[in-house]
């Protein structure tokens, strides 16, 4: 089984560097394609999708995990996400 992930352009270099096959999309029409092209490989054991892009394809994501059980799907954070709570806690911390 392998990782796989459905990104937005500025998270996708984190998952190449961890070796993880990583499709860039930007919209709505790219994320459902990349999306049944990688649920459809027969060794995919994990799909991970940024949260911005799971926005676009929400419903068909909802319809596979109640109709699935593998690969598992699990929505994780995007740079852009999770780069404003890293920095505020780094400010947090750095002013106590």
């Amino acid at each position: 089984m392998k990782f796989y992930c459905i990104s937005d352009p500025e998270s996708a270099d984190s998952f190449r560097m961890l070796n993880i096959y990583t499709v860039e999309v930007s919209d709505y029409h790219q994320a459902s394609q990349a999306f049944q092209k990688i649920v459809d490989i027969e060794d995919a054991g994990v799909v991970l999708i940024t949260d911005g892009v799971s926005l676009f394809i929400k419903q068909e994501i909802s319809n596979f995990i109640r109709k699935n059980t593998q690969p598992v799907i699990l929505e994780i954070p995007s740079w852009k996400s999770s780069a404003p709570r890293i920095m505020r806690k780094k400010h947090e911390h750095e002013n106590r």
